[in-house]
């Protein structure tokens, strides 16, 4: 758990979501990358507590302390669990931050429903297939080799540690043993894998009437090249602002934290400002 946070879940049918809430005043909903824990906020959330808002972390579909017997792993369905999470807070508009695939989740969820977004804080956003030509035909035959069993957990681990080139946290070695124990649970690499493979549908991205505050990495091995996948960004979502970082991997806000934060309490001050971020008051 993240320190002076509490935790809770949210019953789903016959599933749970997980996540930890603290502070006062409007809602900002942080949501992981696919393979990672809540706790990759750990850095990053308590900055936005102690600056005023009311902070919701949440395990993914699967993942974490968030059951896995769930249907779908894809993007519309990471964004229906959005609404779950707002709903059960009471709260009517949030700003969201999502990292990788929960980027792609925050933005698909702002353009079907805008009336509840402040605004989309993307941390590396996997928002379409990173690859092109030959390499984005054959990537999911190898991604499905490269993380079958026995092996998966192992290179997944491996491959994590490679998405921190640059500034790796100090508890990363414990953080990946901790992720792995994770995984290692009944069902859940298998949830891994099948969010891992899903696809990708950025039609809606045109669509977006919130602003878009996104932070690439320039280093994040996830992008086949960063400048163009910032350039696409821009020539694609109406009100998009993206910044560049660079020498930092997929995971800035454990890395360097301090490299996004000022913009993004900017960000988040001046989405929020007009929003009252719950329907009866916060809970």
């Amino acid at each position: 758990m993240i320190p002076n946070f509490e935790l809770k879940t949210i019953r789903v049918n016959t599933e749970t979501l997980a996540y930890e809430i603290a502070g006062d005043g409007a809602l900002i909903l942080c949501l992981p990358g696919v393979g990672d824990l809540r706790q990759e906020y750990d850095r990053l959330a308590p900055q936005l507590v102690k600056a005023g808002f009311r902070v919701m972390v949440a395990d993914l579909r699967g993942h974490g302390d968030t059951s896995v017997g769930w249907q779908s792993f894809d993007v519309p369905a990471l964004a229906s669990d959005i609404e779950r999470l707002l709903d059960a807070e009471k709260t009517e508009k949030a700003l969201l931050i999502g990292c990788s695939i929960s980027g792609a989740s925050t933005a698909y969820f702002a353009a079907q429903h805008p009336e509840r977004v402040a605004g989309v804080v993307g941390i590396c956003p996997i928002r379409r297939v990173p690859f092109t030509g030959l390499k984005a035909i054959l990537m999911p035959w190898i991604l499905s080799g490269m993380f079958a069993k026995p092996w998966g957990v192992e290179v997944w681990g491996m491959y994590y540690r490679s998405l921190y080139p640059s500034f790796p946290p100090d508890d990363l070695d414990t953080y990946v043993a901790t992720l792995k124990t994770k995984l290692r649970e009944p069902g859940r690499f298998a949830a891994f894998k099948s969010m891992l493979l899903t696809g990708r549908d950025s039609a809606h991205l045109k669509t977006i009437r919130v602003p878009v505050l996104d932070f690439i990495g320039m280093a994040d091995p996830d992008y086949e090249d960063p400048q163009s996948e910032a350039d696409w960004l821009t020539s694609t979502i109406p009100q998009v602002e993206v910044h560049l970082l660079e020498g930092l991997g997929h995971y800035p806000h454990r890395e360097q934290p301090e490299r996004i934060l000022p913009r993004l309490l900017q960000f988040a001050h001046q989405t929020l400002r007009s929003h009252s971020s719950s329907l009866t008051g916060s809970s």
